[in-house]
């Protein structure tokens, strides 16, 4: 293997965490407006969005990794914060709720 297969493969996997992180906070913030909508809410569901909070943490480490690591252009760069931005902010108003 060459050293630009093992950079594509390298790239390709930080993307995947980018896309990760973006998956954890369309699922806490789908999670928090699902709560904010209904009035009663399935178990599964509940624990579910008990575990956002630990989700967009690592969401958002994820997202820090990409843009330390694997962002190379400077959209990447910016979906990256993004990203981190969204997952840190509900894991800190999480944190705030207990």
């Amino acid at each position: 293997m060459s050293e630009a297969d093992a950079t594509r493969i390298l790239q390709s996997t930080y993307r995947v965490f980018l896309w990760l992180s973006w998956i954890a906070a369309a699922w806490a913030w789908g999670s928090h407006a699902f709560d904010q909508a209904s009035r009663h809410t399935p178990y599964f569901v509940q624990l579910l969005m008990i575990m956002s909070g630990a989700i967009t943490f690592v969401g958002g480490c994820l997202a820090a990794l990409y843009i330390l690591v694997g962002a190379r252009r400077p959209i990447w760069v910016v979906l990256g914060i993004a990203a981190a931005v969204a997952n840190f902010w509900y894991c800190w108003l999480f944190l705030k709720s207990l």
